[in-house]
């Protein structure tokens, strides 16, 4: 993901195992054996920052943009530079990764069922920030003292997760002259719960280069062209396409794709919030607000989110895909772009 430098993003922006890397620049647990959670666990357990990200302040859903802001309030100056969906011990969720002023990265996971944060990591040096995730945690600089007390040497990572025991733990590696050891510090008290000498390979993971990459403007200024409202994120995807996220005034977030290649359109994607907004699509397609009512007069149940692509299998052409809810049960209708010929109706 890479930095936003736009003026219509000011205003926004200033509201951020045996032992293996994982794909956060971090070290994976050591046991490898974390189970899958239930959100029934996650109901039960305290959360992190339950002040903000609580389930009874979001009784009418979550919006991404929306828990940026509130994790970049947290956390002043910092910057949004990632965010992507992902699961994590099978629970859906948005993972947003954070920038700080001296450069400290920090990683959320967030259920987008409960609007919680189940996971938070502390990727990139320096440490020297403060966590204090609420009442029912520890800070992490405590966390980080229980740590050095039992083995000293260099912070190379942190995390603060849920272990096979329903608790709260905070994983803390640290690096000395034996190797890189994992401690476990019970979050609620500080007191130790494990702790492993492990010896991975540990490449240099500090080069976070593509991040500051510029979107370029033409990007944002053709996703304002299709759709009202303010774009509050845009990365890059494994160097290939441009991606911007686009919160409409009625709550909905728009994803638009463009190849880095070419420039092109790829894709337009509707998942949260309301659909009531208008997306005028590029290259003569018709508009969102006409198949939207073009779907509502030959299908009944609830749109749960949209997607407008070229596809292969009808022949390379641009196709609208509707993904809609009915007696509780999950079927597609798929329209021509063009011409609002269903293509597919299942479910």
């Amino acid at each position: 993901m890479k930095k936003i430098c736009h003026s219509v993003l000011f205003s926004l922006l200033l509201l951020g195992q045996s032992c293996s890397i994982n794909d956060d620049f971090g070290l994976e647990p050591n046991d490898n054996t974390l189970f899958n959670l239930s959100l029934d666990v996650l109901n039960f357990l305290a959360f992190p920052y339950a002040d903000t990200f609580n389930p009874s302040l979001n009784q009418e859903g979550f919006s991404q943009a929306q828990m940026s802001r509130d994790l970049l309030a947290i956390f002043p100056g910092s910057e949004l530079v990632d965010l992507d969906d992902t699961f994590h011990r099978s629970i859906e969720a948005w993972r947003f990764k954070l920038k700080l002023t001296d450069g400290a990265r920090l990683i959320f996971y967030i259920s987008k069922e409960l609007g919680t944060i189940f996971r938070i990591d502390g990727t990139t040096p320096p440490y020297t920030y403060a966590l204090n995730a609420g009442s029912d945690f520890i800070s992490l600089n405590q966390a980080f003292q229980a740590a050095l007390n039992v083995q000293g040497g260099s912070l190379r990572y942190w995390r603060l997760e849920i272990d096979n025991q329903s608790t709260w733990n905070f994983f803390i590696f640290i690096e000395n002259q034996q190797g890189i050891w994992e401690i476990r510090v019970r979050a609620q008290d500080a007191s130790i719960s494990n702790t492993f000498l492990v010896n991975p390979p540990y490449p240099n993971d500090n080069d976070n280069s593509a991040d500051d990459q510029v979107i370029p403007a033409e990007f944002l200024d053709r996703t304002q062209a299709m759709a009202s409202g303010e774009i509050f994120h845009a990365d890059i995807d494994q160097g290939l396409t441009w991606e911007t996220y686009l919160e409409t005034a009625a709550g909905g977030v728009l994803e638009a794709r463009f190849s880095a290649l070419n420039q092109a359109l790829e894709e337009l994607e509707g998942e949260n919030g309301s659909f009531e907004y208008e997306v005028n699509p590029e290259n003569g397609l018709l508009s969102f607000s006409t198949m939207r009512d073009t779907l509502s007069r030959s299908t009944q149940g609830s749109l749960e989110s949209w997607k407008l692509e070229k596809d292969p299998i009808y022949a390379n052409r641009w196709i609208y895909k509707f993904f809609v809810r009915l007696n509780n049960q999950s079927k597609r209708v798929y329209f021509d772009a063009l011409t609002r010929e269903i293509v597919l109706n299942e479910g």
